[in-house]
């Protein structure tokens, strides 16, 4: 019996924690009937006579089979051959044993490793303190989920409604300018999760202010989006094709000729950007693009989108320029009936006495040019600058000279894309100057020329300043001179020379005036008569 109760300990050990919670279980039960039964029939198993044999446990050293929930008693001198627990049979299958009965399952128990029992003498085991008996909560069946239903009403907006939206926004006639203003007022706005369908492909697909515009309230709208802002802009589908569908609506712009590849055209604002998400070669979603992004090099390198029907919302994204999704643009028309109003820069600086003002149209710079004037007072350059501005009638007096130089925002030295219109303005003109000043212009790579130049409109001083246009800058001077030589009427050439001293009696400011009297001509004859009464000679002897 001692024996018995010390494999029954090692078992027990032997047990997972789940396996050991079972089995105090099935023993409690086990007591719980065998008392009530003996409660109902004293004379049962308690009662009988030594001769009689309890059912399950043999008493001597011949084996009885067990019956269901028994344990096996091995003799002694055997040695206990490891007990296999059944574990369920979803788990894994307990190994076959030949030679052995059959070991009584465990319900619900997971397998264990175990080692084998000895027959070996222990100490007496410690009181084993078997786990609280709990009662497992029965599993519940998954509940299945409730069916949502849409409520047709909800966030429903009418025509009315648009039109109070954009009631603030003031439209300039400038087609991308619009266009993008009333895009960005959308960026934020969700499609309606309470009112919604579930079409043929079992895709939720809530109401839209731009389906309900189209007339399908439920529609795929990256497309309606973008035709929605350009109605309100201004832009109707006979300044540029409507199509619902981005597939037709590329094919509609290519056939006229509104379509561009990637790599053959470079976007700007207002333009469309055709992709093909699942790479099919067809598009399948359209944005509208509100920036492309140029690095230090000029190149581009991300374009900033505004698209419709992106996480059922309108967002703000940016993307690769290179993106290999991007099929191609869509080109924003102008506006045809907006009246053409260039537009115009400024640029204004100054050295020495030299006032240098630009006017250049708004795309013959890039944006961030700045200018810089610096006065030039190198001999090499001002000798180069003299000796060209002088002939055998010029005389130069005075070279007012100035480096004209544009930077890119980068500041890198650059030249303007067209002809732009310069004026130069002296604050320093020589008293001695005679004529217009001449303006000079030095190259590096050519030789000095006089550029053709004008009178500004407003100047008051036709010696002051002068303008010209040009598309290639370095350095520019203005040149003062004074007529050295004159030429008569029947082409004979005179050089004149007055020298005075101090004490002569001219003034500092003085300026000779010379010109020609005409023979035969009444000026000449007074002449005549004039010079023949100071040299006290007669008339016909000069």
């Amino acid at each position: 019996m001692t024996d018995m109760i010390d494999r029954i300990v090692k078992l027990y050990r032997a047990m997972s924690r789940e396996a050991r919670h079972l089995t105090v279980v099935i023993i409690t039960a086990a007591i719980v009937i065998t008392t009530m039964s003996l409660m109902v029939t004293p004379a049962s198993a308690m009662s009988r006579s030594g001769d009689e044999e309890i059912p399950g446990i043999t008493m001597t050293g011949e084996e009885t089979a067990p019956e269901d929930g028994d344990f096996e008693h091995v003799p002694e001198e055997e040695t206990a051959e490891p007990i296999e627990e059944t574990v369920p049979e979803e788990l894994t299958e307990a190994p076959e044993e030949s030679a052995q009965p059959e070991t009584p399952e465990a319900p619900e128990m997971t397998a264990q490793p175990e080692e084998p029992l000895s027959t070996e003498e222990t100490e007496e085991p410690e009181e084993t303190v078997l786990p609280e008996e709990t009662e497992e909560e029965p599993a519940e069946e998954e509940l299945q989920e409730e069916t949502e239903e849409s409520d047709p009403e909800a966030d429903v907006e009418t025509a009315a409604d648009w039109e109070a939206m954009f009631k603030d926004i003031e439209l300039t006639g400038v087609w991308a300018d619009d266009l993008l203003e009333i895009a960005e007022s959308q960026v934020g706005y969700e499609e309606s999760r309470a009112n919604f369908i579930i079409d043929e492909d079992d895709v939720k697909r809530g109401y839209t202010r731009y389906g309900a515009w189209h007339g399908d309230p439920y529609a795929k709208w990256d497309t309606l989006f973008i035709q929605f802002s350009m109605y309100y802009a201004g832009i109707t589908s006979f300044d540029m094709p409507y199509e619902t569908d981005c597939e037709d609506w590329a094919e509609a712009l290519r056939e006229k000729e509104m379509f561009f590849e990637t790599e053959t055209y470079l976007p700007v604002k207002g333009d469309l950007v055709f992709a093909d998400t699942d790479e099919d070669g067809e598009a399948d979603h359209v944005g509208l693009i509100e920036a492309v992004k140029i690095n230090e090099a000029g190149e581009p390198v991300d374009i900033v989108v505004i698209e419709g029907d992106m996480n059922n919302a309108v967002e703000e994204n940016t993307y690769e320029y290179h993106n290999p999704l991007i099929l191609g643009y869509g080109k924003l028309p102008e506006n045809p009936d907006l009246e053409e109003a260039e537009e115009t820069g400024v640029f204004k600086g100054s050295a020495g006495s030299v006032e240098v003002t630009v006017e250049y149209p708004a795309d013959a710079f890039p944006n961030g040019t700045t200018m810089e004037v610096k006065e030039v007072v190198e001999d090499k350059v001002l000798d180069a600058i003299q000796e060209t501005a002088a002939n055998e009638n010029r005389e130069v007096v005075s070279v007012q000279a100035v480096d004209i130089i544009f930077r890119d925002a980068k500041g890198e030295e650059i030249q303007p894309e067209q002809l732009i219109k310069v004026t130069m303005k002296s604050v320093d003109v020589p008293r001695e100057a005679e004529n217009t000043p001449v303006v000079v212009h030095v190259d590096n790579e050519n030789p000095a020329t006089v550029v053709e130049t004008d009178v500004p409109a407003d100047s008051l001083n036709v010696q002051e300043a002068v303008t010209f246009e040009s598309d290639s800058f370095s350095v520019y001077a203005i040149v003062y001179t004074i007529e050295t030589r004159y030429r008569t009427f029947d082409g004979e050439t005179f050089k004149i020379t007055l020298s005075y001293g101090e004490n002569s009696g001219i003034s500092a400011d003085a300026q000779l005036d010379v010109r020609e009297i005409l023979k035969d001509s009444e000026e000449y004859e007074k002449y005549l008569d004039s010079a023949a009464v100071e040299l006290n000679e007669e008339t016909e002897d000069l």
